[in-house]
């Protein structure tokens, strides 16, 4: 008889399985554990120090990947900013390189530890993740690994240095001029001179989000690794990133919170679209025999809060002034409105309904008629400026 069994033939006997509780409940605990299925096979064993070499190897792999990520958005994100300096409303100098230390790379790999990145190389030392093919610290001879040690004749101990040591020189001068960095590569100094180029200021950053997607906020543009991994050719890339940098220039974001507030979806959005999350729990089962293709309170109230703070609207203007962004920095018309094509297949219900953002078949046509709008300002040697943009 087993263990399991005498402690019910008990029970059946009259004792009292609540005497002496927490033993009683410990024993419960463990036969339940030793009740679970399991599998069958042998499996070959694993020597720890092997298991922790691959992890090693598999986490050095990640690290890189997001760094590329990181390089690949600041090098297609470079002539957009740059070329495009007189359609923001604001600028400010640049310099073309990104740095950071063991705890920017825990920021860009997320998901390990600060103790995980450093046992990779990583320190707090300061280093060149990435530098901008025709920047200013591209043209100085910066490359990716370079140990920041001082800017100007200030020694650098520390990531936060840098932009604090760069803004005082630019302070102290009426118009920015050169900056001085030393840097270490290979265990020898290295000088360079760095003249600063005018760009848009606003950060463009990436996430590690696996979402097909890209925002645009009052001072940051975001793109998700998803759609980076989803797009492979740069050129479409590069589009996203003017998409959301007219996002930014036109000022979008603040006007949406302006129209949020104008029309009270700012109040009335958010608890209606509580509620009709709960309501379509019931909803949109029952809707579906009747030929629902999407949760019909939710559906309703995304387009309702669309409509009222003005969302498609600022779509069909970020399409049209990003794709000339896109040609000014030297990019294609080519196959970008297949993007759109991207996203429908993530979400078919894109093909036929606006809900924030226009249907597919409308962008896809007007980036058609914007790239023959810039063609022939191109062949009229006109400048290329959108129709109805101020430029300051």
């Amino acid at each position: 008889m087993t263990l399991r069994d005498k402690w019910l033939r008990g029970v059946e006997r009259g004792a009292d399985p609540s005497q002496n509780g927490p033993m009683r409940s410990l024993l419960l605990s463990l036969l339940s554990v030793a009740a679970c299925a399991t599998p069958r096979a042998n499996l070959p064993p694993l020597p720890p120090p092997e298991v922790a070499d691959r992890r090693l190897a598999v986490q050095r792999e990640a690290v890189a990947d997001a760094l590329i990520r990181e390089e690949r958005v600041l090098r297609l994100a470079w002539p957009i900013l740059t070329a495009n300096a007189d359609l923001c409303p604001k600028t400010k100098p640049r310099l073309g390189f990104r740095y950071g230390d063991a705890k920017a790379v825990k920021g860009a790999a997320r998901g390990l530890t600060i103790d995980q990145v450093r046992a990779l190389g990583w320190d707090d030392t300061p280093k060149l993740l990435s530098v901008a093919p025709g920047s200013p610290a591209s043209q100085a001879g910066l490359q990716p690994g370079d140990r920041i040690r001082a800017v100007g004749d200030e020694a650098v101990t520390e990531a936060a240095d840098i932009a604090r040591l760069i803004g005082d020189a630019w302070d102290r001068e009426e118009e920015p001029g050169p900056i001085k960095m030393s840097v270490e590569r290979d265990g020898s100094a290295v000088e360079a001179t760095l003249e600063p180029m005018e760009a848009c200021d606003v950060a463009v950053v990436s996430s590690s989000s696996n979402a097909i997607n890209a925002t645009a906020s009052f001072r940051k543009l975001t793109i998700y690794a998803g759609l980076l991994r989803a797009l492979p050719d740069d050129n479409a890339v590069s589009f996203v990133l003017a998409h959301e940098l007219a996002h930014w220039a036109g000022a979008h974001p603040r006007k949406v919170v302006t129209n949020a507030v104008t029309t009270g979806a700012g109040l009335w959005g958010p608890p209606l679209l509580l509620v009709s999350r709960v309501a379509d729990v019931v909803a949109y089962p029952l809707s579906k025999p009747l030929g629902a293709e999407s949760p019909p309170f939710r559906t309703l109230t995304m387009k309702a809060v669309g409509g009222a703070v003005r969302s498609p609207a600022f779509e069909r203007e970020a399409d049209y002034a990003g794709l000339y962004m896109l040609i000014r920095a030297g990019g294609s018309a080519g196959d970008v409105d297949q993007i759109f094509q991207l996203f429908s297949n993530v979400s078919p219900r894109s093909t036929w309904m606006q809900v924030t953002h226009p249907t597919t078949p409308e962008r896809q046509l007007r980036l058609q008629a914007t790239a023959e709008e810039i063609a022939k300002k191109q062949s009229a040697k006109e400048p290329l400026i959108p129709d109805g943009w101020v430029v300051d």
